[in-house]
């Protein structure tokens, strides 16, 4: 059986995550609370990352 793959920016983990870093980086609000809820964030990422890999179906791979 083939294993299919798909490239990272396919990856809706890869893309959650990229989306969370430019936030926390660009927007003071989503920066500060973060830094005052470190704990939920830490929880909440861990939710979203599981989910996210029970929907997954794909390997990413940077080669064809």
């Amino acid at each position: 059986m083939l294993e299919s793959s798909k490239k990272p920016w396919q990856s809706k983990t890869i893309v959650v995550n990229a989306l969370m870093a430019l936030g926390a980086l660009f927007y003071a609000p989503m920066s500060d609370w973060i830094s005052a809820n470190p704990g939920a964030v830490a929880s909440a990422w861990s939710v979203l990352g599981i989910l996210l890999r029970l929907i997954s179906k794909d390997k990413v791979s940077l080669s064809e």
